[in-house]
């Protein structure tokens, strides 16, 4: 059930494709003229939380849940579904940013922890987002999803342009030793919480 939701989410995707392969072409020539890389890497996983959005809106404005409710799916699994396709949503968009890297110019240490850092973002983004988007739904939630998204992402894009590239070096060397078991250790503790709290919303919810 967990395959067919999923396939179903991608396959609402489908009319939106052309728009999305225009906003992923458009950044990428745009990087060209830019002296950093750090806000493109940005914009290619945000493009993930872009996604779960619409998803979602879709889902809203065509009464979705009511339909699948009565179908053998309980709503632990529904809950699981979108938090598992927000995830590959967010990894899809660092794929992105590292082929758009690798394309333009040398993936150096200071862009590989950007798009490290921006990806940890990415998914506590969806940690955040998802239980607001139970409790109030999309529609009522765009400016709560507006600023998740997109404010905590510019401030540390801004946050890395104005770094030194020393600091970074400094940086990455740490996260080698201890970043990534921390790092890990910090989303899956938000994910478990942000995913209890979601089911507990969508038990209680009435469609």
């Amino acid at each position: 059930m967990m395959r067919a939701l999923l396939l179903k989410d991608l396959l609402s995707l489908k009319n939106q494709g052309k728009f999305y392969l225009i906003f992923v072409v458009g950044y990428g020539l745009i990087s060209r003229k830019l002296d950093s890389l750090n806000l493109p890497i940005a914009m290619m996983i945000m493009l993930g939380g872009m996604l779960l959005a619409t998803v979602m809106t879709w889902e809203e404005r065509s009464n979705w849940e009511r339909f699948a409710l009565t179908m053998p799916v309980d709503r632990r699994t529904m809950v699981a579904e979108k938090y598992l396709f927000g995830i590959l949503a967010i990894f899809t968009g660092g794929l992105l940013a590292v082929l758009m890297v690798a394309v333009i110019g040398e993936l150096s240490q200071e862009l590989a922890l950007s798009i490290v850092m921006l990806l940890g973002l990415g998914l506590v983004y969806v940690a955040v987002i998802l239980p607001v988007f139970f409790k109030l739904g999309v529609e009522k939630a765009r400016w709560v999803n507006f600023a998740v998204l997109f404010m905590p992402v510019f401030a540390l894009t801004a946050f890395l342009d104005k770094v030194p590239a020393g600091s970074l070096e400094r940086a990455a060397a740490f996260l080698q030793k201890y970043g990534a078991l921390l790092g890990l250790g910090i989303v899956i503790a938000v994910m478990g919480f942000s995913y209890w709290l979601s089911c507990r919303i969508y038990a209680a919810k009435e469609f």
